[in-house]
């Protein structure tokens, strides 16, 4: 089980990279990401055809700042914003949003990195690479907010409505289809305003929020 896990498996490395590599060609991107472990060694990386060379450097670079830092990069980013400036005079921090922790419980066991696209749009593959993990060990960000929903949710039943205000309306990412895999893969289902239609089934023929 990865809940027990002291490290990255291979097998669990070559998975996130597979889910990335997805979500990326799934919105005809391209991307370079790499993935780290808690020492902040390089386990894997991958370049798309097409990608500036520059990303390399940006992918590994989020990936080792998420790492070390046990949070994500737009964390960083954040409290620079916020005036915490001295994060930017450490050497090799890329505090720019795009880099995740991989954790195991409490644990930080590595990170994700994604460079190519806007800071949001590398997040977002990076949130869609971490989606493969057990659901008792989500990741940062807005996929942890919606797992936290799934769990306090009756029968583990979540409407539309209460799924897309967990990660937020404006999320490009979670649309319904995303938000029906993402539930079902952890035991959930995702049901119209109704409660009655799971919309893998006919859709509810009165309206809907």
């Amino acid at each position: 089980m990865f809940g027990t896990m002291q490290f990255i498996p291979l097998e669990t490395a070559q998975k996130i990279m597979a889910a990335a590599e997805a979500e990326a060609r799934s919105n005809g991107w391209n991307v370079a990401v790499a993935i780290v472990d808690a020492g902040m060694n390089l386990l894997m990386f991958q370049k798309m055809d097409g990608v500036q060379t520059a990303s390399i450097d940006v992918a590994i670079g989020k990936a080792r700042t998420a790492a070390g830092f046990k949070r994500s990069t737009k964390a960083l980013e954040d409290l620079i914003a916020g005036g915490r400036t001295a994060f930017v005079a450490v050497d090799g921090v890329v505090p720019v949003q795009g880099g995740l922790p991989i954790r195991a419980g409490d644990a930080v066991l590595g990170a994700i990195g994604v460079s190519g696209l806007t800071s949001a749009q590398d997040e977002q593959v990076a949130e869609a690479a971490l989606t493969v993990l057990e659901p008792s060990q989500p990741p940062d960000g807005k996929p942890r907010k919606l797992w936290e929903a799934l769990l306090k949710a009756p029968s583990h039943t979540l409407t539309v409505k209460d799924a897309q205000k967990a990660v937020g309306t404006t999320s490009r990412y979670y649309g319904q289809i995303r938000l029906r895999e993402w539930v079902q893969k952890r035991g959930g289902t995702l049901v119209c305003a109704h409660r009655r239609v799971t919309l893998n089934m006919p859709a509810c023929h009165q309206p809907c929020e």
